[in-house]
C-alpha cells in the first residue's frame, strides 16, 4: 500500500517572520490579560480589600475637616473607577443633567467599595476644588482603610462685615465661614464696597493688594505691635485702616490713605505716623502726601 506524500509548503523567511511576529503578540496579549484578571481577582474582587475605614484628619484635630466623613464619602464614592470609565466624565457628569447618579444605598455603605477600585487622584482633585481645603493627600492603607490628610485653607480677614459668612485666605481665596478651620482671636475685616462678591473658591483681586499688610504684622518683629481692626479700601489705591497699638483695645488708630502699592513702606509710615500721634495726644493720621503724616482732631470711636 503506498503512502501518499504531502507536498511541503515553502515560506519565505519574510513570512516566517510575520508569522512569528503575530504568534509573540498574541502571547503577550494572553498574559496581559491573565495577568489583569489575576490582579483583579486578587485585589479588585478580593472583599479583603473593601473600604472599612475612612480616616479624615486635618489640622492636629482641631479642623473643620477633622473626622468630617460624612462630607468626604460622596467624593470617595464618585471616585470609583468603574464610575468614570465609560459611564461619565471625571467631574462625576453624565447624562442630559449634568450629574452622574449614585443610589442612595450605595452611597451610605463605605464597605461597597474595594480600596483598588478609588482612583486617588481623582479623589484629590474633587476634595481639592471644595474652597476652604487647600491640599489634600490620601494614601491607602492595605487591607480596608483609607487615610485622607486635609491642609485647610487659614482665614485671615472677614469680608464686608464682622462674624459675616464669606472670608479671604492669604492669597485671597474666597471661602465659607461655616465649612472653613475655626478662628483663633480677632482677624480683621476689609471693606470692599462692592455689591456682588467673587464666589467661594474664586480669588477676590480687589483685596489681594491689602492682605500683605495683614501679613507683615505677624512675620515682622517690628510691626507686631499693631492689630489691624479694619481695613476700608478708597480710590486711587489707598486703604485707611483702624489699628490697635500694643494690644490695647483702648489704644486705636485711625489711619486714612495709606498707599498699597508698597506695604513695607506703608507699614513704616504708619509706624511713625500712629507714634508721633501718641505724643500729640492725636487718634487719626492722614498719609495721603508722600512722606508726610498729617494729625488730625480725635474722631469718634468706631465700632
Amino acid at each position: 500500500m503506498s503512502t501518499i506524500k504531502m507536498p511541503k509548503v515553502k515560506m519565505s523567511r519574510k513570512t516566517k517572520i510575520i508569522i512569528g511576529v503575530f504568534i509573540t503578540i498574541a502571547l503577550l496579549c494572553g498574559i496581559v490579560i491573565g495577568l489583569f484578571l489575576a490582579w483583579r481577582n486578587m485585589f479588585r474582587q478580593n472583599d479583603r480589600f473593601l473600604v472599612l475605614r475612612v480616616n479624615v484628619t486635618s489640622a492636629e484635630g482641631q479642623g473643620k475637616w477633622h473626622g468630617n466623613v460624612k462630607e468626604v464619602m460622596p467624593h470617595v464614592i464618585n471616585s470609583k473607577k468603574d464610575v468614570n470609565d465609560g459611564k461619565g466624565s471625571k467631574d462625576g457628569k453624565d447624562g442630559k443633567d449634568g450629574k452622574q447618579k449614585i443610589p442612595a444605598k450605595k452611597a451610605r455603605q463605605a464597605e461597597l467599595l474595594n480600596i483598588f477600585d478609588l482612583d486617588l487622584k481623582l479623589l484629590r482633585e474633587k476634595l481639592e476644588k471644595v474652597p476652604e481645603i487647600e491640599r489634600v493627600e490620601i494614601r491607602r492603607v492595605l487591607p480596608d482603610t483609607l487615610d485622607i490628610q486635609i491642609t485647610e485653607r487659614i482665614p485671615v480677614a472677614f469680608i464686608n462685615q464682622m462674624n459675616g459668612a464669606y472670608l479671604v485666605d492669604k492669597e485671597g481665596v474666597v471661602i465659607r465661614r461655616s465649612h472653613a478651620i475655626n478662628i483663633s482671636g480677632v482677624i480683621p475685616v476689609i471693606v470692599t464696597h462692592k455689591k456682588k462678591l467673587p464666589k467661594p473658591g474664586e480669588i477676590f483681586d480687589e483685596v489681594q493688594p491689602v492682605l500683605e499688610f495683614i501679613q507683615l504684622t505677624k512675620k515682622v518683629p517690628d510691626y507686631s505691635v499693631l492689630r489691624i481692626v479694619r481695613m476700608e479700601l478708597v480710590k486711587d489705591d489707598f486703604v485707611t485702616m483702624q489699628i490697635h497699638y500694643g494690644g490695647d483695645a483702648d489704644d486705636w488708630y485711625v489711619i486714612k490713605n495709606v498707599p498699597i502699592e508698597k506695604p513695607s513702606e506703608g507699614m513704616d509710615r504708619i509706624v511713625s505716623g500712629i507714634e508721633l500721634a501718641k505724643k500729640e495726644n492725636r487718634r487719626e493720621v492722614n498719609l495721603r502726601y508722600a512722606k508726610q503724616a498729617v494729625l488730625t482732631n480725635k474722631p469718634e470711636a468706631e465700632e
